[in-house]
């Protein structure tokens, strides 16, 4: 994309003025969740067992006969685009054998498509998932960064079902391969959790070490000896946005629920899920590689995305939610488009903070903005730029319309950020004076550009220390909270 810069727009001497206005508004108290009315659960039935005959006794065994699977409904081979769900990448940074950002143990976020030395495996890292329902099914389409899911190392791909959105996943629907780019029930398995420990004794945080049995109780075997042999099917290769693709009938999980989708060629087995309830994060080991336990450990050839609400309306704070889809704060563009005239022309209706999904660094890990609180500890620095940890004392979330602009940076390591126009950097400008072939943290700008956004709020916060600098998408800058 050809950049936009600011420094040249009408509205840029205002930006940072308006930062302070806009973004100390007050610390804003976490809203309370709203109570649930006319939206009602339907909990996913198992098909009934399918009806054992005895058999009668024989002399001779007889010859053992391939079982026949007759199909009534199949899914549609045209599905329309979906929900949009965005991953982080970590392609881009693969040479370097690390993780970009991403992978978030606390609240089980993991972004681990490599083996246990750090080589990257491309077919099992996640791009993005789709979601879309019509009067049967719902389909699921997952696009990885690769281009084989029959991969010769055996990677396993699943959806979770969260029923009662408490953050433990109730059933999971789990593929195996060799895959065919037809549909196929064939290497398809449904599991449920019967007794909620999924999650171990949290919805999200690692409880390790635990012991429980995940995903124990086996729903659906392919269509063979099933009650419903249509229930469940998986194909590859279905368009751009598809690499691998589901489809459940909507009868079986009903409409309400959280959605989140796995790939897996490390444990393999839904009877340990959550992973991070197995092993210590110093033991699971990190793909990031400022984090303390990098590089990887006992966990490591799995990707997992956080889970989209559909049929209810989220609160905001439910485990394991995606915090937004635009703009994607982890989201590399791959083709950039041109710029358009609408969100440059005037100035900007707020200048604000950081969308939600900004990743802020941690002792424990990157953490979502929008999920820290007032006492959490983050990554912060000293005026000479040391490292040193500090303690929250303020956060903000700021309402927004929709048409607010962020400007979206991009570094030429890799590392990228969407921040309001007059947010600070950690030298002293503002992310409206940048342009490319600056200097940013260390490294050089090579993309400024707007991005009108469709998210709700804002959010920023404040460290302790004299300079109020914290780590944001991986990149030093500053507070709009700091005086």
């Amino acid at each position: 994309m050809k950049s936009r810069t600011f420094g040249h727009l009408r509205w840029a001497a205002l930006a940072a003025g308006f930062a302070v206005l806009a973004c100390n508004l007050g610390t804003a108290a976490p809203p309370q969740p709203p109570p649930t009315g006319g939206q009602e659960s339907v909990t996913p039935q198992p098909p009934p067992a399918a009806q054992a005959n005895s058999p009668e006794p024989a002399t001779a065994a007889p010859p053992t006969a391939t079982a026949t699977i007759t199909h009534v409904l199949m899914p549609s081979d045209s599905v329309a685009s979906g929900k949009l769900i965005y991953d982080v990448e970590s392609r881009d940074t693969a040479s370097a054998k690390r993780a970009p950002y991403g992978d978030s143990y606390d609240i089980n976020r993991l972004e681990r498509p490599f083996l246990q030395d750090m080589t990257y495996v491309p077919d099992l890292d996640i791009s993005t998932f789709q979601v879309k329902q019509d009067d049967n099914w719902w389909y699921v389409s997952v696009e990885l960064a690769g281009k084989d899911p029959n991969n010769a190392m055996g990677i396993d791909y699943g959806v979770e079902l969260d029923i009662d959105h408490d953050g433990f996943g109730d059933y999971l629907v789990w593929a195996h391969p060799p895959y065919s780019s037809n549909w196929d029930t064939g290497p398809v398995r449904i599991f449920q959790d019967k007794n909620h420990d999924t999650g171990g004794r949290s919805a999200e945080k690692s409880d390790a070490p635990i012991t429980t049995d995940g995903y124990e109780a086996p729903v659906f075997n392919g269509g063979i000896g099933d009650a419903d042999p249509d229930l469940a099917w998986m194909r590859t290769g279905a368009g751009p946005h598809a690499t691998v693709q589901f489809a459940f009938k909507e009868s079986w999980s009903g409409s309400v629920f959280m959605l989140g989708v796995i790939s897996d060629a490390g444990l393999k087995d839904p009877k340990k899920m959550d992973y991070v309830d197995r092993f210590t994060a110093a033991d699971a080991g990190s793909p990031v590689r400022d984090n303390k336990n990098y590089p990887l450990g006992a966990l490591f050839a799995v990707d997992n995305v956080c889970r989209a609400a559909f049929g209810f309306n989220a609160t905001g704070y439910e485990p394991q939610l995606c915090p937004s889809t635009e703009p994607p704060a982890t989201k590399r563009p791959r083709t950039p488009s041109p710029p358009t005239e609408g969100p440059v022309l005037g100035p900007p209706p707020a200048v604000l903070c950081l969308p939600a999904g900004t990743l802020i660094g941690t002792p424990g890990g990157p953490r979502a903005v929008e999920q820290l609180r007032v006492g959490d500890a983050v990554w912060s620095a000293d005026s000479a730029g040391a490292k040193l940890q500090a303690t929250i004392l303020r956060v903000s979330r700021v309402a927004t319309e929709p048409g607010h602009v962020f400007v979206h940076v991009g570094l030429a390591d890799g590392r990228e950020i969407w921040a309001s126009p007059g947010h600070p950097t950690a030298d002293g400008r503002t992310f409206a004076q940048l342009e490319p072939g600056d200097f940013l943290d260390g490294a050089q700008v090579t993309l400024v550009e707007a991005q009108p956004s469709k998210q709700s709020a804002t959010y920023d916060v404040l460290p302790s220390g004299a300079t109020g600098f914290y780590w944001a998408n991986g990149i030093l800058i500053g507070s709009t909270l700091h005086q």
